[in-house]
């Protein structure tokens, strides 16, 4: 009977532990990480929408960083052009992840922006050389440009982000001690199994319902001040619940073998 009871709180604490940490987990993977945060966002390289608003963020930035009084028109035309013309060149792709460094370096380490924001530096940097034949005079090449995605702070948000690594960590080993226990400490192990692997299947389940809801409520409402943090706002939103949507579905696969496994057994011995 204590056996039972200890193995039934102990599922409840694995059930749960689970459910909280996978999201942790997978923000710790994906964002707090600088190369899962690179890896997140290299497809957005090829969108067109936001290829259009990059286009002319990146004729803002020069037409700023120039500071020319006249010829300014002329200038977002060149810009336009190469950009044009750099979309399809390999060197292109490099560049925006080269970008999405700097971008991650100036939100989650650098720690004066306290809000997610968009360093667009390599991108000027590869259309200044681009169109530095067809200027009387050298651009200037500043190491940072940053566009703020959204336009409020969100410090909290931040750290939050920064101290997933270790708070998955930790949920990870409760859920992994409190499953072995809940499992050997049963009468019946297979029955126990069967039953973490609803447990699972549940919490992968309330998950997904809560990913459509949470990532947008975090990023696609929060105000941008200009096209291209609102594409980007808007893509990091559909991208990242995507994306927490198939790591939740091999959780819910994981899940379900283990139901047949461990009802199944059960099952066949009868």
């Amino acid at each position: 009977m204590i056996r039972s009871v200890a193995s039934g709180l102990l599922w409840i604490v694995a059930v749960a532990a689970i459910t909280v940490t996978l999201p942790v987990a997978w923000v710790a993977l994906n964002v707090a990480d600088e190369d899962g945060f690179v890896e997140l966002t290299a497809p957005f390289a090829t969108d067109d929408e936001l290829g259009d608003a990059l286009s002319a963020g990146v004729a803002d930035a020069v037409v700023e960083t120039t500071g020319l009084p006249v010829g300014q028109q002329l200038l977002r035309e060149l810009v336009d052009r190469a950009f044009t013309r750099l979309v399809d060149d390999p060197q292109f792709p490099e560049a925006w992840r080269e970008s999405q460094r700097a971008s991650h370096r100036a939100t989650f380490e650098d720690g004066e922006q306290e809000r997610l924001v968009l360093d667009i530096g390599p991108i000027v940097d590869l259309v200044g050389d681009e169109i530095a034949d067809d200027l009387p005079v050298a651009l200037p090449s500043p190491e940072t440009i940053v566009v703020p995605v959204t336009r409020e702070v969100q410090p909290r948000a931040i750290e939050a982000v920064r101290a997933a690594p270790s708070q998955a960590a930790l949920g990870g080993a409760v859920a992994v001690l409190a499953s072995l226990g809940s499992v050997l400490l049963a009468r019946r192990r297979s029955v126990a199994l069967g039953f973490w692997g609803l447990g699972v299947v549940g919490a992968g389940g309330v998950l997904m319902l809560a990913a459509n809801r949470a990532v947008p409520d975090l990023l696609a409402t929060r105000a941008a001040d200009s096209e291209l943090a609102a594409t980007m706002r808007d893509l990091l939103a559909a991208r990242a619940t995507a994306a927490f949507e198939e790591w939740l579905l091999v959780t819910v696969v994981v899940g379900g073998v283990a139901m047949l496994v461990g009802f199944g057994s059960r099952i066949v011995r009868r």
